[in-house]
């Protein structure tokens, strides 16, 4: 049987994960023009040829996704790192990252292998199509 310590300590672990969530999805704002391109991304020169853009606007862990067309598509973000909209003409799952020496590197992963600490700007978005977009507002 579990003692009412154990009862007690198991109610905080659960509230400090659901408030970690809430937190991670709504401080954290990725709004803005995303530069976008297939496997390489420049917005200094030399810009890569064949840049297009989108909007992101985020509202907590609700995002709208405006393609360079103009159609838009509803998801959400996830913690630590995943976007998600079903209809998204670029993938129905994006993953959030920073570039390091020309690899994206997943938020998870960065915290792991680069000890990078939660107030880090991800900056880059990894579209399960291949798609690859920067904001360089968020450097």
């Amino acid at each position: 049987m579990i003692g009412k310590a154990g009862v007690v300590l198991c109610g905080l672990l659960v509230a400090a994960g659901v408030a970690s969530q809430t937190r991670a999805e709504s401080s954290y704002d990725i709004s803005g023009q995303w530069t976008c391109n297939y496997g390489k991304v420049r917005t200094i020169p030399v810009v890569t040829p064949g840049n297009w853009s989108i909007t992101v606007i985020q509202s907590g862990a609700e995002i709208t996704l405006t393609d360079e067309t103009g159609r838009r598509s509803r998801g959400s973000l996830s913690y630590p790192d995943v976007i998600s909209a079903t209809d998204w003409k670029y993938g129905a799952k994006g993953y959030l990252g920073i570039n390091v020496d020309g690899t994206f590197i997943r938020y998870s992963e960065a915290i792991e292998r680069f000890n990078i600490g939660s107030e880090q700007r991800w900056n880059f978005i990894r579209w399960d199509s291949g798609a690859l977009c920067v904001n360089p507002a968020l450097r």
